[in-house]
């Protein structure tokens, strides 16, 4: 499962990681920041979108931009009701399972290099 997510090789995958992770963590630390201050959460969501729009595109395809923009206005408005909520939640599993992987990965390798 981690292959056909992150890429093949544990440095393919550790690589792919890294950025997203990065990203992800300053997101998150920028949310606190909002969070205290602001009384509001904006940032996290939107990784959440990062990480999982990559799969939302793999599996819908661009046939359903197709019927976003067809005639039917309640048909694109569902299907983007749809990519919504699907990308928000398949992101977010996604991004744990990416969390994990990168944490285990980094342990895997500190673990070797001592």
């Amino acid at each position: 499962m981690f292959r056909k997510l992150f890429g093949e090789t544990d440095e393919e995958q550790l690589a792919y990681l890294q950025k997203k992770v990065i990203i992800t963590a300053v997101c998150a630390v920028l949310d606190i920041a909002v969070h205290i201050f602001a009384q509001g959460i904006l940032f996290l969501p939107l990784c959440c979108y990062y990480w999982g729009w990559g799969v939302i595109r793999t599996y819908f395809g661009i046939t359903t931009f197709g019927a976003i923009f067809s005639r039917n206005v309640v048909v694109g408005a569902l299907i983007i009701g749809v990519f919504l909520v699907l990308g928000g939640i398949v992101g977010a599993v996604i991004m744990t399972l990416g969390v994990g992987r990168y944490i285990f990965l980094k342990v895997k390798y500190a673990k070797a290099a001592q």
